[in-house]
């Protein structure tokens, strides 16, 4: 008890501090000038703060910018219709006609750029102080004089090639370049360019009578049956395969290996000594055999016996051999005709 009393005695005894030390109201003095200080700038900066005039707008969404524009004549009027895209999204990024003019060209490359070059760099340019001058500028060059004509006659053309979606957007582009808004003719012309398949499932179902309805009807009626068509393509082309795999091992099956006749199997030499018979009289022709080519031997023994180098007999020689086979003559030629005379048919004569 006596150790512990002691030591908390000496921990809450006073620490002598050294002579000359600040004490902490010697320190807060000179800090409150420079507290008030910044509390009066603070202030002012508010006060300025408010006075500025507060940017309520909305911000302008992020938009894709148009495809480049090189001075092709075809995309020029795509190329119209998104830089416009821009501009009506962009209301408070392009305010003046100067911003869009110099954003349109900034779309533009190769013989485009080329073009307006002189445009951009002079900012007094009379196509430069109007969005309608420039646009009228640019569409006296690159507008394509015979597009409405193009477009005449593919809608005169036009029928469902593939699904009825990709014919719904093709008539689409061409009502919107001729400008037809009628709902009859456009209904006509949808109607009368589908394959007979959805032609045939439309009437069943009862035609729409407005373009809006007619297309819906359309494009639902023509999934299930391309799905359908797809189905029964798979199946036909599952059994021309199974068709051909059946005729393939049949003929397998059936194919007999080859078997030589009895004529391929004789010897050479009883095929050549044994000709077949020919017509006509034959007794006074002599018979003809195989004769194997003669050695140096042969020949020389037949020589020196006066034998027949043909045959090698004795009385004759091998130009007058008479066991040589004498060269094919023409004795006669007779012509059949193709049909009967009336001596060869008298059955037919008239009395």
């Amino acid at each position: 008890m006596t150790a512990r009393t002691t030591k908390n005695s000496q921990a809450a005894a006073p620490v002598d501090e050294p002579e000359g030390s600040p004490s902490n109201s010697d320190t807060e003095q000179p800090l409150q000038p420079t507290i008030a200080e910044l509390l009066l700038r603070i202030v002012e900066l508010q006060e300025r703060l408010g006075d500025r005039p507060v940017n309520n707008a909305p911000h302008d969404p992020k938009v894709n910018p148009p495809t480049t524009f090189t001075g092709k004549t075809s995309t020029f009027q795509t190329f119209l219709m998104q830089v416009d895209l821009v501009f009506e999204l962009s209301p408070n990024t392009y305010v003046t006609d100067d911003k869009k003019i110099l954003f349109m060209i900034s779309c533009m490359s190769g013989n485009a750029l080329d073009l307006v070059y002189p445009i951009a760099v002079d900012p007094n340019h009379e196509y430069r102080q109007s969005l309608a001058v420039f646009r009228a500028f640019l569409s006296s060059i690159y507008r394509d004089t015979a597009y409405k004509a193009k477009m005449e006659a593919k809608y005169s053309s036009l029928t469902q090639t593939g699904s009825a979606q990709r014919f719904v957007e093709a008539l689409e582009t061409c009502f919107a370049a001729l400008n037809i808004r009628d709902d009859s003719a456009k209904c006509y012309k949808l109607f009368n360019g589908l394959n007979l398949l959805l032609q045939t499932a439309v009437i069943t179902q009862g035609r729409k009578s407005t373009w809006v309805a007619l297309r819906e009807q359309v494009v639902s009626l023509d999934q299930p049956l391309y799905h359908i068509g797809q189905q029964q393509h798979t199946e036909d082309g599952n059994k021309r395969s199974r068709s051909t795999t059946d005729t393939s091992s049949s003929s397998n099956q059936t194919k007999k290996p080859y078997q030589p006749s009895s004529s391929s199997l004789k010897p050479l030499s009883n095929r050549i000594s044994n000709p077949p018979p020919s017509s006509g009289d034959t007794s006074s022709r002599p018979t003809s055999f195989f004769r194997a080519p003669l050695s140096d031997e042969e020949k020389k023994r037949r020589r020196d016996n006066g034998l027949c180098g043909y045959c090698g007999t004795k009385g004759h020689f091998a130009d007058s051999c008479p066991n040589k086979k004498p060269p094919p003559t023409i004795n006669q030629i007779s012509f059949s005709p193709a049909y009967p005379t009336p001596s060869e048919n008298p059955s037919s004569q008239q009395p």
